[in-house]
């Protein structure tokens, strides 16, 4: 029982730190310093590339944060339990993070535990100093950065059919440009 309680702590931990990883990450790539061209270029476009390759990206960051775990785990006392079980928290952080970053591009409403879907507001309005969550919102709301639009739903088309939450680009679909 405590190597499950140990798994379940490590996963809860590395779920809610990888969250704080992500939110830091994008707003370091609205720096001047850490703004590269390929996010520049996603700004530009105003879409994802696709689940698999969003959680592609993720996961390499949250390697770095992963990494860090493992020497805060102090493996000797719990055997790997609570590294194991931060490394799944994150991966599947990574995972939720791809898809609700897909999704805000494509439909969202399919992001309803959020008041506002940030990321999708971040694009629609050029946010570049302000919503800079992908897959929650409270990073936001802790450092200052979360600016509430009332009218962002004037953004989304509320007469296309909705979609179900697997109805979202998992591979790149974009047309290679010409």
């Amino acid at each position: 029982m405590t190597h499950l309680l140990l798994a379940l702590s490590g996963a809860a931990l590395g779920g809610f730190l990888a969250t704080l990883g992500e939110y830091w990450i994008h707003r370091g790539m609205h720096n001047k310093m850490m703004l590269s061209k390929r996010h520049a270029d996603h700004h530009r476009q105003g879409e994802g590339q696709g689940v698999f390759w969003e959680f592609f990206d993720y996961s390499i960051g949250s390697l770095v944060g992963v990494g860090a775990l493992a020497g805060a785990d102090y493996a000797w006392l719990t055997g790997g339990w609570l590294f194991g079980g931060a490394l799944g928290g994150v991966v599947a952080h990574a995972i939720f993070a791809a898809w609700a970053h897909q999704a805000q591009h494509e439909d969202a409403r399919l992001c309803p535990w959020m008041t506002m879907p940030v990321h999708f507001v971040h694009h629609k309005l050029g946010q570049s100093r302000h919503n800079f969550g992908i897959s929650v919102d409270w990073w936001d709301k802790v450092f200052g950065t979360y600016k509430y639009d009332p009218q962002w739903r004037r953004f989304v088309d509320e007469t296309a059919p909705r979609r179900a939450f697997w109805q979202v680009d998992w591979r790149d679909n974009r047309r290679p440009a010409s």
